[in-house]
């Protein structure tokens, strides 16, 4: 973070905001900068001499001594207070302090500094500070204006530009205010904003993981089909002409589970193990298929034949829809499967 230091105090008598007259030697100054921890309370940079609930608008990190001098350096400046400073607003600033003997002091009997408060019309107990100008930042990591020094002498009175009135200092004060709630509002709702997209973007992740795994998955069904296809035409099974109709009811037919009875016992499977059973089992006498007259009826189902399985559930599934009963090609199937466990 960079830090921009300013004049605080000189070593000197000065005269305190209640009329008190204090002195600071250069012992004084060195030891309020010495004490000074932002950790055990860091002093903020306010508007005028406000109680300890009023808004920060910067915070003192540091303290430093230099040629009589107590600088603080600032950080965290609003980028609000910091345009009203530059535009000459509040000239002038002074420094709360604690004395070795006051309540509440971080360090009970030392120094320590309270706050800096900038001030409109209220001149300042300690003259001749320099002025301080808050210039932009050009961008990067630190969201807060960095401190510019400006040399210029502040205690001329012909140089000071016009000062603000109570009322005007009142309505800058709650700029501010509401320029700092409006800045951690948009804040939440960019904050918000990404955690929504951040969710969408697992969400589409997932969904395009899942397609990718059902697409895969059919994949594999479709050339399990097809492999087992070819080699009970392999073994003489199944005619070539039907391949192409068994493996589309196999890839139909899928994993549904098909629950039936065997014997004493029910026995569970998918209705394409079924299919498998069947069609291993009971291979095709060719002879049958030659078409001569009175050797088969036309209309019976050839459990060897997919291409036969599939018409016959077709005509079956088309009549229950003439009947007014929607079935899946799965039931159909199934259905005219039954009849091979006769």
């Amino acid at each position: 973070m960079k830090l921009t230091k300013m004049e605080i105090m000189r070593v000197g008598t000065h005269t305190a905001m209640d009329g008190r007259e204090i002195s600071f030697s250069q012992a004084d100054l060195n030891d309020l900068s010495a004490q000074y921890d932002p950790k055990l309370f860091e002093s903020p940079i306010v508007i005028g001499h406000p109680n300890l609930t009023a808004p920060a608008y910067g915070w003192v990190k540091q303290t430093s001594v230099e040629d009589g001098i107590l600088y603080a350096h600032v950080g965290q400046v609003d980028a609000a207070f910091a345009e009203a400073v530059n535009a000459g607003r509040y000239k002038k600033r002074s420094a709360s302090i604690f004395l070795p003997e006051t309540p509440g002091n971080p360090k009970p009997g030392h120094h320590y500094l309270r706050h800096v408060g900038f001030l409109g019309a209220v001149p300042p107990a300690v003259k001749g500070l320099a002025d301080v100008n808050f210039a932009q930042s050009d961008g990067g990591d630190n969201a807060f204006a960095d401190f510019a020094f400006d040399e210029s002498d502040s205690a001329n009175p012909s140089t000071q530009e016009k000062t603000m009135t109570e009322a005007e200092q009142k309505a800058a004060i709650e700029a501010a205010a509401a320029k700092l709630a409006a800045d951690e509002m948009a804040k939440k709702e960019a904050d918000f904003a990404a955690r929504e997209a951040a969710i969408a973007e697992r969400e589409d992740k997932v969904k395009a993981a899942e397609n990718e795994k059902a697409k895969a998955e059919a994949e594999k069904q479709k050339k399990e089909a097809t492999d087992f296809a070819d080699s009970l035409v392999k073994a003489g099974k199944v005619l070539p002409a039907h391949k192409a109709g068994l493996v589309e009811v196999m890839v139909q037919l899928g994993n549904a589970p098909v629950s039936f009875s065997d014997g004493n016992q029910t026995v569970s499977k998918s209705s394409i193990d079924v299919l498998k059973d069947v069609l291993n089992a009971k291979p095709v006498d060719f002879s049958e298929k030659s078409g001569e007259p009175g050797e088969k009826d036309k209309d019976a189902v050839d459990f060897a034949d997919g291409a036969s399985i599939a018409k016959a559930a077709t005509a079956y599934q088309a009549e229950q829809a003439k009947a007014g009963v929607e079935i899946s090609m799965t039931d159909a199937v199934n259905h005219i499967m039954k009849g091979a466990q006769k």
